[in-house]
């Protein structure tokens, strides 16, 4: 089955914007990607489809993990989303990002008050939010140089 979009830009807008629109043009550019890419300034009309769009319609969610994307509650949403729905994720990293330890996921609710809202909102647990985040802290990352 195919899905509508590739690849699934999972990035913190402040830090990581610039690098994921380059991202994107580079990946459309390229032949090998036969599908859209997914960028929420491009692709998102509605908030209330965005984890949806994750869920279903992705091949692949690529974690632009800048210093504070795992601070982000709509990115730990996506992450989450993706982690749940055996969603094939890649990790970029960038220069400035530091990973969770595994005490900062025990106590992420802590760490990110806003996130109680996006999982009532969502119906997504707190234990699939830790859940999602140390298996994102465990896979392999590709590292990107800083510029």
């Amino acid at each position: 089955l195919t899905k509508p979009f590739s690849f699934f830009l999972c990035h913190c807008k402040a830090e990581a914007g610039a690098f994921a629109r380059w991202l994107k043009l580079e990946l459309v550019n390229n032949p090998q990607v036969k599908q859209e890419v997914f960028l929420d300034s491009d692709n998102l009309e509605s908030l209330d489809c965005l984890l949806g769009y994750v869920a279903q319609d992705v091949q692949t969610l690529v974690v632009i993990a800048s210093r504070t994307v795992f601070y982000r509650p709509w990115c730990v949403g996506e992450m989450t989303t993706a982690h749940g729905a055996v969603v094939h994720s890649i990790v970029l990293e960038m220069a400035d990002y530091e990973p969770l330890t595994a005490g900062q996921i025990e106590t992420y609710e802590t760490l990110v008050p806003d996130l109680e809202g996006l999982c009532v909102d969502n119906g997504i647990a707190l234990q699939a939010v830790r859940a999602a985040l140390s298996a994102f802290s465990m896979k392999e990352r590709i590292g990107v140089p800083a510029l």
